[in-house]
């Protein structure tokens, strides 16, 4: 389990936001992927699973989209992903944040026609691009909407939750977890605990410098209007 855990505290502390549906199985994650930059899918927001193999990571983890896309090598019902990255060429080298910062981001801005998934998608793509294009934009629209994204990810169905607060509690649940299920376990986890909890103390941390900033901003412009009065009341006296 060790390498598991390495590589799942290392997704941890990443920039993407991470989900454990189940409270005692850390091999099954949820996943936050933004659309890359450049690419049709720029401005969207998917859910992937991963689920790892007890054999991981000389067995490659199964990877698909829980959130509805259009793309060649995506098959468009189930989500699972034609990578050969991850299906064929896998190797114990390669980590989860590689499968996020680099191989499905690289899958979404160049698809592989050749070898589909989808096989209207990829016909598509070869015969009219304009339509391609205008379709993917659909289901980026349609499907994955950032802030309708969020809110399933975080299994909250209130409109009136407040966002920063919903995230807090997604914090919290993780550690929750790690804590209950990990606690005779090496250190590897404690780890992954304290990564959430130093980002959390670091956004505290800033809000509190601003707040801060602020006050004192206020201070100033407070003395310099005491000052100004001063001066006319001088000037009222001459």
């Amino acid at each position: 389990m060790s390498r598991i855990n390495k590589d799942v505290a290392a997704l941890l502390r990443s920039p993407f936001e991470v989900r454990f549906p189940d409270d005692d199985n850390i091999r099954e994650l949820h996943v936050l992927l933004p659309g890359p930059d450049d690419s049709l899918y720029e401005g969207g927001l998917w859910i992937v699973r991963v689920e790892l193999p007890t054999q991981y990571p000389y067995h490659s983890p199964s990877v698909g989209f829980l959130t509805k896309i259009y793309h060649p090598n995506i098959e468009e019902s189930s989500g699972s992903i034609c990578l050969d990255v991850i299906n064929q060429t896998w190797t114990p080298m390669y980590t989860l944040v590689n499968i996020f910062e680099t191989f499905i981001p690289q899958l979404l801005r160049y698809p592989n026609v050749s070898d589909p998934l989808n096989a209207a998608a990829s016909r598509m793509y070869n015969k009219n691009m304009d339509d391609y294009t205008k379709k993917v934009i659909e289901y980026v629209t349609d499907f994955a909407d950032v802030e309708a994204v969020k809110k399933k990810f975080i299994g909250d169905d209130k409109s009136d939750v407040d966002e920063e607060t919903a995230e807090e509690k997604n914090d919290d649940t993780v550690i929750e977890e790690y804590n209950s299920n990990f606690e005779d376990e090496s250190d590897i986890e404690r780890e992954a605990i304290m990564a959430i909890k130093k980002r959390k103390d670091s956004i505290a941390a800033v809000a509190d410098d601003d707040a801060s900033n602020n006050d004192n901003n206020t201070d100033i412009d407070d003395s310099d209007d005491l000052g100004g009065s001063d001066d006319d009341d001088d000037d009222d006296d001459l």
